[in-house]
């Protein structure tokens, strides 16, 4: 049993993986498109490379929120598999509770960085929180408080 969901765990991240590789490796979503041009005059401050690292981990976030869905996925098959055995139905219980303390962690870091880039802004609550203002001339780098 341990080998099976082995395997499918594998051919689960496998699968992610083969599948967002390519707007991985070529940047798509990660650089700023002030640095894409090929001119590095764009993105000679801090702001850029901050900005890379808020793009990667919304990236990482969707990995993680598929990966996910597909652990739930397998607890239920599992669960509905189980034929009235209470070992098996006891594995399905225990691999949605892993998904779930798995989800809860992610939300988790999800609301810190959040609340820490809305700090950062000045954001209201329920605005959408935006680490840098839209449009080339209007950023400026990053200030720290009291600085």
């Amino acid at each position: 049993m341990v080998s099976r969901s082995r395997t499918f765990l594998s051919l689960v991240t496998l699968t992610v993986f083969t599948l967002t590789l390519p707007s991985l490796v070529l940047g798509q979503d990660i650089i700023p498109p002030e640095c894409a041009t090929g001119d590095a005059s764009g993105c000679n401050n801090i702001s850029s490379f901050l900005q890379v690292g808020v793009n990667i981990y919304e990236y990482l976030l969707g990995i993680v929120g598929s990966v996910a869905l597909a652990i739930f996925m397998y607890g239920g098959v599992v669960w509905l598999t189980s034929g009235g055995n209470s070992q098996r139905v006891e594995h399905g219980k225990k691999v949605f509770e892993g998904a779930l303390a798995g989800l809860a962690l992610i939300f988790g870091s999800w609301l810190i960085i959040n609340f820490v880039v809305a700090s950062l802004t000045g954001t209201p609550l329920g605005q959408e929180t935006k680490l840098f203002p839209d449009g080339e001339e209007e950023r400026a780098p990053l200030q720290l408080p009291g600085g």
